[in-house]
């Protein structure tokens, strides 16, 4: 994180016409081509919004400047950024849930299956970015398809600070707690397209259930296969039709995506600062190798028959 020193620079050289002369692009290093400046990006928009959208079409032309990045950005969507050396950066958790001895053990020995006494929950806002019309015709978008199938029994869907989340059993535990006890978190996209309930529900020991069309998830796949993980749907198939597809989730299957969850995502990468740079230079070393780098995972707006079922909009609208 070069703490706002480069997006300064990007400033001064927007237009992107002579970046290159800038003494941090003439290195020996990075002209050798042996070499790439790596952006942690943890804007809200992604690279191509906070650079003016120039950067994406100079780096796809092969141009001087644009061939010596790779971004690894929190909330950068896939179709704006560069598949072969890009990737996600994982949200970092305000409210880690560490698991006890005992509960870790539950995930080793499949016991957690049984055990967790929720099937799904949420706690959190409704926000899920400013596309009225896709609200509207999705039943309210990626967190306010849930609340109405709250039935404080199975699915624990609720508002902190309001009136239903006060009659719900959600009130009675802490946030943590909670994540302890249940078998899928939902980890839904809110103002921008990441959300930092993610790392949260993996510290937990929970299955994350993503909503986040478009987005670049974290770290390369070549590192970790997030689909032996995490259920990622699309925005518009958030409420019933997730919840039906979490029901026909075998036990066994619900073991095995927890296990790689919890034991290889969240241990090795996730749990610590150290372990996620690890995890990023592993993915950067593993692409300079490939021949054909893998594609990055997730839902692709670019592979829906109707445009308007994906949802790219995000806080403001996309700039470039």
């Amino acid at each position: 994180n070069l703490d706002g020193r480069f997006n300064r620079i990007v400033q001064k050289h927007r237009d992107w016409k002579d970046f290159d002369r800038h003494p941090m692009m003439r290195t020996k290093l990075l002209n050798s081509g042996q070499a790439k400046l790596v952006i942690l990006d943890a804007t809200p928009y992604g690279p191509t919004e906070l650079y003016n959208g120039k950067l994406v079409g100079n780096r796809m032309n092969g141009s001087f400047v644009g061939d010596k990045f790779a971004f690894v950005s929190i909330s950068a969507l896939i179709s704006r950024v560069d598949e072969n050396i890009d990737q996600g950066l994982i949200p970092p958790p305000p409210k880690p849930a560490p698991l006890s001895p005992a509960q870790v053990h539950d995930i080793q020995t499949c016991d957690a299956e049984t055990n967790r006494s929720m099937f799904v929950m949420y706690a959190g806002n409704g926000r899920s970015g400013l596309n009225a019309k896709f609200h509207e015709r999705f039943d309210g978008g990626a967190r306010n398809s849930y609340f109405p199938l709250n039935d404080n029994e199975k699915i624990f869907a609720a508002r902190p600070f309001r009136a239903d989340f006060n009659k719900s059993k959600l009130s009675r535990r802490s946030y943590e707690d909670n994540l302890r006890d249940t078998v899928f978190a939902l980890a839904p996209r809110g103002d921008q397209k990441y959300s930092f309930r993610f790392a949260e529900v993996l510290s937990a020991g929970a299955i994350p259930v993503v909503h986040a069309d478009d987005w670049v998830w974290p770290f390369r796949p070549e590192v970790m296969d997030w689909s032996k993980c995490a259920v990622n749907l699309p925005e518009k198939d958030a409420g019933n039709t997730t919840i039906a597809y979490l029901e026909s989730i075998s036990e066994e299957e619900r073991c095995k995506r927890r296990q790689y969850c919890y034991n290889y995502i969240y241990k090795n990468y996730c749990e610590t600062t150290e372990g996620t740079i690890r995890g990023i230079i592993e993915g950067l070393e593993l692409v300079s190798t490939e021949e054909k780098p893998m594609k990055l995972w997730g839902v692709r707006c670019d592979e829906f028959d109707d445009p308007e079922a994906c949802n790219l909009q995000r806080r403001r609208h996309l700039a470039g």
